[in-house]
């Protein structure tokens, strides 16, 4: 059978096409784009040192010393932050790209494509399950065998106040939290929800673990 390169190893050509609608779904290559992150590092770095010069400048002009210091401790962290994006932003492989090797070169190929095709949707959310993994569309895959705990997770600042469904889990290629779902309404509401979330994911836990 003729042979394909993907860009990680050699397959075939239908194993090409099995790959391609994983990542596809997945969005791994449209977000790990060398362009796109070449860009990313462009403006990473360019903002960094404009907001570095910016604080300099500041500094510059105030009139006294207990105000410079602060300006020029901020100047040295935006130039940090520059030279961040600029050498090391996007360079190292992208984790979830790994993760998904790693799953392949485990199960198989093979495996994780027919069960993405007969994944079902979780009602209000990007998620699928299937019989032995857990999708989140555009953002990652892993098994529902790796899952340690799934859990109502609230993230509050000054300005409001979010609630969410959350898997974490942890795996070969290292520990992830993936957020299943935001959770609208009051809190006995998103309690509601939240539960509804639990019994799918765990029920899909137990059946992928007798298998």
């Amino acid at each position: 059978m003729e042979e394909k390169t993907t860009g990680t190893e050699n397959m075939t050509v239908e194993e090409s096409e099995m790959y391609e609608r994983i990542d596809r779904y997945l969005q791994l290559s449209k977000r790990h784009d060398p362009g796109h992150k070449k860009l990313d590092r462009m403006i990473g770095a360019a903002s960094g040192a404009l907001a570095g010069v910016a604080f300099i400048a500041m500094g510059l002009f105030t009139d006294t010393f207990n105000s410079f210091v602060p300006a020029l401790v901020l100047a040295v962290v935006m130039f940090a932050v520059g030279a961040y994006f600029l050498f090391a932003y996007g360079r190292e492989p992208f984790k979830q790209t790994v993760r998904l090797e790693n799953i392949i070169k485990k199960d198989g190929l093979e495996n994780v494509y027919n069960d993405l095709i007969d994944a079902v949707p979780i009602e209000d959310t990007i998620c699928c399950i299937g019989e032995k993994y857990f999708y989140k569309k555009g953002a990652c895959i892993f098994r529902l065998s790796d899952i340690k705990k799934v859990y109502l997770n609230k993230d509050t600042d000054l300005e409001s106040s979010h609630a969410y469904a959350v898997a974490e889990v942890v795996d070969e290629t290292g520990k992830l939290t993936c957020r299943i779902r935001e959770l609208k309404g009051y809190p006995q509401r998103q309690q509601e929800q939240f539960e509804k979330i639990y019994k799918i994911v765990d029920e899909a836990r137990k059946a992928s673990a007798k298998q």
